[in-house]
C-alpha cells in the first residue's frame, strides 16, 4: 500500500463515488512520473523493505482476539522516539496504513548496493517489531502486534 501522509482513508462508499476520478488521477500520475524520469541513467541501486504490523487485543477469558484501533496514538510516539536517535542506521520511520489497526515501519535510509546490507535487514526488522511492541505495552495493557497480511474473521 502507498504512503498515506495526509488525510484519512476513504470508506468503500466514498471510494465508489469517486472511482472513475481516482482511476483517471492514477493514470495521469503514472504517465507524468514516467515522462519525468524515463531518461535517467546510472542511478544508484537502492532498495528497502517494510513491515506492516497489525495491532490486536487478546481476551483470554472469552478466547477472542480483536483488532486494536490505536495506530494513530502510537505513530507520533514512535516517530518522536526515532527523531532522538543519532544513528541513522538504527532509525526507523513509521507510517499509517489504510486502517487504524495497522502501521508500517521502514528503515530511515534505503539499503545500498553492497551485499553487506543483506546482513542488516533481519536485525532491522526485529528492531521494528521490538520497538513497536514496547511502546504498545507502555500505552496499553500489553496488547500485541502481529505480522500478518490479513486479520481472520
Amino acid at each position: 500500500m502507498g504512503l498515506l501522509s495526509e488525510g484519512n482513508p476513504l470508506s468503500w462508499a466514498e471510494i465508489k463515488l469517486a472511482l472513475q476520478q481516482i482511476r483517471t488521477y492514477g493514470l495521469d500520475q503514472l504517465v507524468h512520473i514516467f515522462n519525468k524520469y524515463k531518461d535517467r541513467q546510472k542511478d544508484p541501486f537502492l532498495w528497502g523493505d517494510e513491515t506492516e504490523l497489525t495491532l490486536v487485543r487478546f481476551d483470554h477469558k472469552n478466547k477472542t482476539v480483536r483488532l486494536l484501533l490505536k495506530s494513530h496514538q502510537l505513530l507520533p510516539i514512535l516517530n518522536e522516539l526515532n527523531k532522538k536517535t543519532d544513528d541513522k542506521e538504527c532509525r526507523i520511520t513509521w507510517h499509517p496504513e489504510g486502517c487504524d489497526f495497522v502501521m508500517e515501519g521502514i528503515p530511515f535510509q534505503p539499503y545500498g548496493s553492497s551485499s553487506s546490507y543483506f546482513n542488516t535487514v533481519e536485525a532491522n526488522m526485529r528492531q521494528r517489531r521490538e520497538q513497536a511492541q514496547r511502546i504498545l505495552c507502555e500505552q496499553t495493557d500489553c496488547d500485541y502486534i502481529l505480522s500478518i497480511a490479513v486479520f481472520p474473521r
